[in-house]
């Protein structure tokens, strides 16, 4: 594997991405096993919930990135204590082990694990892998996005162009729906399904789904590399305060997010004039 970063510029080849496949999978056969048993949780100090897969995700992906030898800082939410580094510029990897873990101790399935890479605040890489049905999305920005399955089954994937008078098909997250439900006021004809982790965004990739909007706080590593695919395979994730794409790398704010919304055909971009009504709730 060549350096990433060559003569002062970053340099992505397409086998990073097959390498980053390979560390996913490693974490995604371990995480696996542990679903297949019952499954003991902690809260962590937030509130949130902390499963031995999380931690275990955490250590393989964190080895499994350490061992491409590309010296690149690496951000996990198991472990963001990175406040000398400077990650406005540059390149990081950034880590969400185990993404929906109430969707893993429910065991519905609805869980992933995800690994972007950011270059100067933007996701141009980005790995997610579904455990529970060994399937996976990747992006690479400026080259293509690609959903397969550990079978050796893949293809290439485009976000939809919706048709005039089709109905939006929104995904919205099951915790937050109301809200998410309520912005979509401004469509005229739409579906809401709600749905776990990454996967919503993965789906507006795919085409399956063509909008999700999230009114509140997410974590830059819920959704990064899950934004690396759908940027790669057509689509936009952008604030709803600047209407400008959403960076990361914001220590400053602890790694939270803005209110976003994702979509796929620009048709169903919400007006600006919505947006602000919406924040201003």
């Amino acid at each position: 594997m060549n350096n990433v970063i060559s003569g002062g510029k970053i340099v992505i080849e397409e086998k990073l991405v097959e390498l980053v496949e390979d560390v996913i999978r490693a974490a995604g056969r371990v995480v696996k096993k542990i679903y297949s048993h019952d499954i003991s949780m902690v809260e962590k100090v937030d509130g949130s919930p902390l499963t031995q897969a999380d931690l275990a995700s955490h250590h393989i992906i964190v080895e499994g990135l350490a061992s491409l030898g590309l010296s690149i800082p690496i951000v996990s939410e198991e472990d963001c204590t990175c406040s000398s580094l400077s990650l406005s510029e540059g390149c990081f990897w950034l880590v969400d082990p185990l993404d929906g873990t109430k969707e893993f101790i429910h065991k519905n399935g609805q869980f992933t694990l995800n690994i972007a890479l950011i270059v100067d605040g933007e996701p141009v890489l980005g790995v997610v892998y579904v455990p529970a049905l060994s399937l996976g999305y990747s992006g690479l920005v400026g080259s293509s996005a690609r959903k397969w399955r550990d079978d050796g089954y893949s293809e290439e994937i485009h976000v939809s162009y919706n048709h005039l008078g089709s109905v939006w098909r929104a995904v919205v997250s099951r915790s937050h729906a109301q809200s998410e439900v309520s912005f979509l006021s401004y469509l005229e004809s739409y579906t809401a399904e709600p749905m776990g982790s990454s996967l919503k965004i993965c789906a507006i990739a795919e085409g399956s789904a063509d909008i999700y909007p999230r009114l509140g706080h997410t974590s830059e590593w819920d959704i990064a590399a899950a934004h690396a695919v759908l940027r790669a395979a057509g689509g936009f994730l952008i604030r709803l305060d600047t209407r400008e794409e959403l960076t990361y790398g914001r220590q400053d704010e602890n790694f939270l997010n803005p209110s976003f919304v994702a979509y796929g055909d620009p048709a169903v971009r919400p007006p600006l004039e919505h947006d602000q009504n919406c924040l201003d709730l």
